[in-house]
């Protein structure tokens, strides 16, 4: 067992622990649904770590150090589709003016050029048509006619892996045959295997919620085993992070497993995760919150479903795909060293991911592919289609209990050489998420919890937005809401600066997208962080989504006049903009919006600050889940510099504003330490946790934020004193210091200009001169 392990093992809890060891000492018997269950809901990090660890070295006993890829090309000759599944961004109906049906002869075309290109492998499959391209009623006979078509037009040795499982069956009950009599026509057709798709998760309850009228569970199992009986290996599919949780994806692979013991016939097990940009179940608010649908797997759960996948399915399923095109190159590395050995196929034209919103592409070359493959422990390798898609195991060539696989087929494997050592360049942000996950522990808090002294600029209240908590926002016309002029702010800056402070807050209403006040909005909010530098003071601004998400342009600019940022996430579920919930009438709180404007923080390198708001009628699975939202968003871009945790505190005057259930605060800043890279600061507001705030300290957190004489968001919870603070800090054993708005680690992201502000006034070196 290597060191690696052994040390990740041993810091694992004594559960986890117990499983692995079981998984490790028995190799080729894999896991039962209770221990793959118990392993997907780790939670630690140094659980997760071991889980991690166990399915790489799996991965190394069963299949070595190689992965592989296929040069194929996917050809989905129609969007037709006589099914409406929630999930799918691909198909129309054939009356749709946006539904497509390849003629035959352009579907044989795209298979010859593919062959030209280097292809060994033909992969097509589609829609459900109704009627074929004569117009004629689309039957069996008409797939059978595609596969023809393509297996007389390319090479024997080119694999032909066509038809999935929902096509058999749409084809052999429009045929009025039985599935058995359509595969073997199938077969003497030219088709050498099924892809094993149409599977999403193999439990009629949550198959119902995804795609009511899908064939069912049975009928799938039915579909792969008579393939299997007729010679035709499959290779099988799950997606995971929409309705589903732990037990139903365990319960997947238990029933995975238990289909390749009985017929040794299935080739590769794919993991899908799940892409919800363009999903018609998840695009409409109404219908994800009924159904309760989540926006995709988080970090974690990806990492764990590929890890437990290979440890559950040990021996009977030796072959683990990453799918890049739903989640990148760059992760699908990642994938290689947590249990997968295989990248899939090039993929040219692949229409369904990127239908659905993957942004990963519909190519990717070999070379792209060994250079990722080799940023692993391993290099890549080509495989023949028949490598990868087996044959049937071997009577004769067994190992430790895992059914070896033969390579068979007219064509010889394609091995791609290891690509030249070179100086590496930057790791992709998943990689560096991965690798400082597997390094082990995150270090424990600091005993320093800083805050900063600040003031706060408020150039306008008004506001488009609703929320129904908010005492913020003022009315759009009149009183309150007026905007300040140019002057007035310069004047509210004079002021701080002439106070001593470094650091002061931007903060103003919401103004639409499609506004005629955008432009004069943005020039104030640019305009107030100029004078601030002027005045040698270090803005930070809170920005905004709005109905259409924040232009890179205009936050680029703000970025050249700003020391860091924020936005609160709030909360990422899309219920809280149901009628009569809180963000109902406030646009610009759509999680999805919210979640880019943190994205697009990171692509721009702007120090961030984000966090979550409690109490407003979110789930504590709804907290959970934003704060992995947020851990996501930092391990692809390393900018999230504190992620506050606010509890909802009432304003007297919104007596009518109901809130949900109060969290238990202290135990929520424990589980945010937790879930949270060792980089991201967790923040409390002292003014808003009242008698929580030492226990929340002795949990984690080790930021307080601006300190300010008003808060001008929560008008009725003043600041406590700076005294008063370092008292309840010293009774939790820790120090209270004084930062800048930014943290040290971020100050060679500083643009110019505010960089020359810092090292001429607020560098340590500048404020011992000035002392």
């Amino acid at each position: 067992m290597r060191h690696k392990l052994q040390r990740a093992l041993a810091a694992a809890s004594a559960d986890v622990r117990a499983v692995l060891h079981r998984a490790l000492d028995r190799p080729g018997r894999g896991l039962g649904a209770a221990e793959s269950e118990a392993l997907l809901r780790c939670r630690a990090r140094d659980d997760v770590v071991a889980v991690l660890a166990a399915a790489d070295e799996a991965r190394h006993a069963a299949v070595g150090d190689v992965a592989t890829y296929v040069v194929n090309r996917n050809i989905n000759f129609t969007n037709s589709c006589t099914k409406r599944c929630g999930f799918c961004a691909f198909s129309r109906t054939a009356v749709d003016g946006e539904s497509y049906l390849l003629p035959t002869a352009e579907v044989v075309r795209r298979a010859e050029e593919a062959v030209r290109l280097g292809a060994t492998e033909i992969c097509v499959q589609a829609g459900l048509p109704d009627v074929d391209e004569d117009g004629a009623r689309w039957t069996g006979d008409s797939y059978i006619a595609i596969v023809e078509a393509v297996r007389r037009a390319v090479p024997r040795g080119v694999h032909l892996h066509a038809l999935s499982p929902e096509e058999v069956l749409h084809g052999a009950r429009r045929s009025r045959r039985p599935v058995a009599d359509f595969l073997a026509d199938a077969r003497r057709a030219g088709v050498d295997s099924l892809p094993g798709t149409s599977a999403e998760i193999l439990d009629d309850g949550v198959r119902a919620t995804l795609a009511k009228g899908r064939l069912t569970t049975a009928e799938w199992l039915d579909v792969v085993e008579t393939a299997h009986a007729a010679g035709l290996p499959t290779t099988a599919t799950m997606m995971f992070g929409h309705v589903e949780d732990a037990g139903h994806v365990a319960r997947h692979f238990s029933t995975i497993r238990a289909l390749a013991e009985r017929t040794g016939m299935v080739s590769e097990f794919v993991p899908l995760p799940f892409v919800s940009t363009e999903a018609p179940m998840y695009k409409d608010p109404a219908r994800r919150a009924a159904l309760g649908v989540r926006g995709g797997p988080t970090t974690r759960e990806a990492l764990l479903v590929h890890a437990v996948a290979r440890l559950a399915l040990d021996g009977a399923v030796d072959n683990l795909q990453a799918s890049w095109p739903k989640v990148g190159l760059g992760f699908a590395s990642t994938l290689l060293r947590v249990g997968a050995n295989d990248l899939g196929g090039v993929l040219m034209n692949e229409s369904i991911s990127v239908a659905a919103g993957a942004r990963a592409g519909q190519l990717a070359t070999p070379g792209a592919r060994a250079r990722r493959g080799a940023r692993g422990p391993r290099g890549a390798r080509s495989d023949d289609a028949l490598g990868r898609r087996c044959a049937p195991p071997s009577a004769t060539t067994r190992a430790r209990g895992r059914g070896a696989l033969e390579l068979r087929g007219a064509h010889a494997a394609r091995r791609l050489a290891r690509p030249r050592r070179r100086r590496p360049g930057p790791r992709p942000a998943a990689e560096r998420c991965v690798r400082q996950l597997l390094r082990g522990r995150a270090p424990a808090p600091r005993d320093v919890v800083t805050y900063s002294s600040c003031y706060t600029v408020v150039p306008t209240y008004e506001c488009f937005n609703k929320c129904a908590y908010c005492s913020f926002r003022a009315p759009i016309a009149g009183g309150r809401g007026d905007w300040k002029s140019k002057d007035d702010v310069r004047a509210d800056l004079e002021r701080v600066a002439a106070s001593g402070v470094c650091e002061v807050l931007v903060l103003a209403g919401e103004v639409r997208f499609d506004s005629p006040k955008r432009r004069a909005w943005h020039a104030m909010m640019v305009d107030a962080c100029e004078a601030a530098l002027e005045l040698d003071l270090l803005p930070h601004t809170n920005v905004d989504a709005r109905v259409g998400p924040l232009l890179e342009a205009e936050m680029a600019a703000l970025a050249e006049v700003n020391a860091s940022m924020g936005l609160m996430l709030e909360q990422a579920t899309p219920a809280l903009r149901l009628p009569g919930a809180p963000h109902h009438r406030a646009p610009s709180k759509d999680p999805a919006l919210r979640m880019e404007q943190l994205d697009m923080a990171g692509r721009l390198r702007v120090p961030f600050t984000t966090g979550i708001l409690c109490g407003i009628g979110e789930t504590a699975d709804d907290r959970l889940r934003s704060l992995d939202v947020i851990a996501e968003s930092h391990a692809r871009f390393g900018h999230v510099q504190e992620c506050i945790i606010q509890p909802f505190s009432p304003d007297p005057a919104l007596a009518r504003f109901a809130p949900g259930a109060a969290p238990d605060l202290p135990a929520l800043v424990a589980a945010a330490r937790a879930r949270l890279p060792a980089g991201v600061v967790v923040q409390v507001p002292p003014n808003l946790v009242k008698g929580e705030l030492e226990r929340c300290l002795r949990s984690g957190a080790r930021d307080l934020g601006g300190i300010s004489p008003v808060d001008h968001v929560n008008r009725s919870h003043d600041f406590p004193g700076v005294g008063e603070l370092a008292a309840t800090v010293a009774r939790a054993g820790l120090t209270l210091e004084e930062r800048l708005p930014l943290h040290d680690e971020f100050l060679p992201w500083l643009r110019p200009r505010v960089a020359d502000v810092y090292r001429r006034r607020w560098a340590p070196e500048a404020r011992r001169a000035a002392a």
